[in-house]
Order: structure tokens, then sequence, then C-alpha cells
């Protein structure tokens, strides 16, 4: 089992779109950053992974 949570981050100024994923003993395994964002997203100061 896995616990994958949509999260807005922070990180160096920018705002990213992304999802944390836990085990099941709640471990953090890492983080997937959205690649491609919407135009409203954009708008929102949203920043697409590099």
């Amino acid at each position: 089992m896995a616990i994958v949570a949509p999260v807005d981050e922070h990180r160096g100024g920018r705002l990213y779109n992304a999802a944390w994923v836990f085990n099941k003993e709640g471990e953090f395994l890492g983080r997937y950053g959205k690649v491609h964002c919407t135009t409203i997203e954009r708008a929102w100061g949203v920043t697409a992974v590099d």
C-alpha cells in the first residue's frame, strides 16, 4: 500500500503542483512534479518541473 498526496509545493521561490508518495509506515518515498501545467495553473504562478 502507498499513499499519494497532491500538494502545492514551494521550492526555490517557485510554486509546483506535486504529489508526495509515502509507504504504509508513513515514510516519505519521493515526489512527482507535474510536467505540463494547464493555462489556469500557469496564471496562478505554478511552474512545470524542468
